[in-house]
């Protein structure tokens, strides 16, 4: 028998190993262009995710310390790409929300506060022994966009960082519409958080007691209060203020309040901010409000400073406001109101009281309490550096007595004092 010999077919093996090859060559090609681009832009997607998510969040903690309510928001660290059964695709692109203390606070009092002596001002005000801060940073890792930015939460300023620039985003330290220059300090002083992965993270931000010094005025010849703000990125900060008031330099931002930087009038406030805890924290005086109407406080409760009417103790009780003008100009109240009291053991509680401004013996009658109407006096007036009570009646002296009084200023300012009666020294 012989051999059959023939071609036939080898057309077909050469036809199937060239379509073979080139499917092979495809893939390749695929897998080394295409694939990169879309999990570049799935990356990009996750870049403007996690810049709304952390926008959002610094929204949260800005509202937490205007509402003194806790706030929540959460994070998505990282993001997954689609699978493939034919393509090679990267692990998991992965990101970090992590909270790092940069030190504490510090200040100078200037002339303005000269009467705290060896106590730091941004202590006062913000009512901690020290006001460590933290910083809340996002740091994401992808495989192929190279452009994404670090997220930087620093003491009510955020700042996103890009090959080492900084891009300006937003700032709530500052306020310098009105005619009034007031400085919020939110910095993140309790809890802490670490976490990396690609899941949402949820954050709540759980605010301290607002603390404020109430309004005050700097002079061309009076020694400026400052406050240095310790900080991680220069060119974070540099970008998100203009003008020379905030000075970033390598490590600290310094706030100089002084009449050259375009303001004569001051205020302060500080709420410290927990992550997940609550921040304990006793200020020197209380915010009561913004001031959004004529009848509003604007004033915090028994304010301090060089040129206020302060609240004298352990003199002054709930029956007995002892106030003293720590200014030498002449501080003159044509209004007063009560928006709270508490008699405790006294049956029905309180509907109104008596004011009688001691020097002159002129009764302000049945002010009522929890009204929001100014009751009008006739200019009580204290002289540079006097004292004089305002007494009340219709209240006790007795330990769990207490009362809250506002004096409206004939400049329209108003300040808030809390006095309760007195209790038994042990």
């Amino acid at each position: 028998m012989g051999i059959i010999t023939g071609d036939r077919g080898q057309s077909e093996v050469v036809g199937a190993i060239l379509l073979f090859g080139i499917f092979i060559l495809a893939l390749g090609l695929l897998q080394t262009y295409f694939v990169p681009q879309e999990i570049a832009a799935t990356e990009q997607n996750h870049v403007e995710e996690v810049s709304d998510d952390f926008t959002e969040m610094y929204a949260s903690i800005g509202d937490a310390a205007g509402s003194n309510r806790e706030r929540s928001a959460s994070l998505s660290l990282g993001t997954r790409y689609g699978v493939s059964t034919v393509f090679l695709t990267p692990p998991p692109a992965r990101g970090t929300v992590e909270s790092e203390s940069v030190g504490s606070l510090s200040s100078e009092n200037g002339d303005a506060f000269s009467d705290l002596d060896d106590r730091e001002l941004v202590n006062e005000v913000c009512g901690l022994s020290g006001v460590e801060t933290k910083a809340l940073t996002y740091e994401p890792r992808y495989n192929e966009y190279q452009n994404a930015a670090s997220h930087t939460y620093e003491a009510g300023v955020h700042y996103r960082i890009v090959d080492g620039a900084g891009l300006k985003n937003s700032q709530r330290l500052v306020d310098d519409e009105s005619g009034v220059t007031t400085i919020h300090l939110t910095p993140i002083t309790h809890g802490s958080i670490r976490e990396s992965g690609t899941s949402r993270e949820p954050i709540t931000f759980k605010p301290g007691v607002t603390g404020d010094t109430g309004t005050f005025s700097v002079g061309e010849d009076d020694t400026p209060a400052t406050i240095e703000i310790p900080i991680q990125n220069q060119d974070g900060w540099k970008a998100s203020f203009d003008g020379d008031f905030v000075m970033p330099s390598e490590d600290e931002a310094v706030l100089s309040l002084d009449s050259e930087s375009g303001s004569e009038q001051y205020r302060i406030r500080c709420t410290p901010i927990g992550i997940n805890t609550d921040p304990e924290n006793e200020p020197a005086a209380v915010f009561t409000g913004d001031d959004s109407g004529e009848d509003e406080d604007t004033g915090g409760i028994n304010p301090i400073g060089a040129d206020a009417l302060v609240l004298k103790g352990p003199s002054s009780s709930a029956d007995k406001l002892v106030l003293k003008n720590k200014a030498d100009t002449a501080k003159v109240v044509t209004g007063v109101r009560v928006p709270w009291a508490s008699n405790p053991g006294n049956g029905n509680g309180i509907s109104s009281v008596d004011l009688t401004f001691a020097k002159t013996s002129e009764t302000a009658s049945s002010v009522n309490v929890g009204g929001t109407k100014f009751r009008e006096v006739n200019e009580w007036t204290w002289s540079g550096e006097e004292t004089h009570n305002i007494n009340i009646k219709g209240i006790s002296g007795k330990p769990n007595a207490a009362i809250a009084v506002v004096l409206e200023f004939e400049d329209g300012t108003t300040s808030t004092y809390f006095s309760s009666g007195k209790g038994n020294n042990s």
